[in-house]
């Protein structure tokens, strides 16, 4: 019976310059199979930590929410209610609805490609939460504080 092991590469860099240098997320390693030894290399994306799943469904959130308020604003005083110059600009050009499910849509597709890095660059999931509590105090309270009165 053939038996199929998998140890990491050897490498002289460390993990940390490894990592530094890849420019997409590659993973080197060496499969055993009997006596023979071959190199084999990965760029498959791992799967995120539970916390960072939490943190991109809370921006993923955040999002969604702002867009609705927005909508709301921007429905009950105007397109200038709407602090964003290119937002703005693209609300007088094209229907409000459309252009907020874009802006929304490209995003929460950046959430989900941070997302999808973050097991490979550890700082990302810092930037996700500094990205999420900016966020909150910059345009989700604001809206809520103005739709509120």
């Amino acid at each position: 019976m053939n038996q199929l092991a998998v140890k990491p590469k050897p490498s002289k860099q460390s993990l940390k310059e490894a990592i530094d240098e890849t420019p997409l997320p590659v993973r080197n390693f060496i499969v055993i199979e009997g006596n023979k030894e071959t190199e084999k290399h990965s760029t498959l994306f791992s799967f995120p930590t539970q916390s960072v799943l939490m943190i991109a469904i809370l921006l993923t959130f955040f999002q969604i929410l702002d867009g609705i308020l927005t909508y709301i604003g921007v429905s009950r005083f105007g397109n200038e209610a709407e602090y964003n110059l290119l937002i703005r600009k693209l609300l007088l050009i094209f229907n409000p609805i459309s252009v907020l499910i874009f802006i929304k849509f490209i995003a929460i597709g950046i959430i989900a490609f941070l997302t999808s890095l973050s097991s490979y660059y550890k700082w990302i999931k810092v930037a996700m939460i500094s990205i999420g509590v900016f966020y909150l105090i910059a345009a989700i309270l604001p809206w809520t504080f103005i739709l509120v009165r």
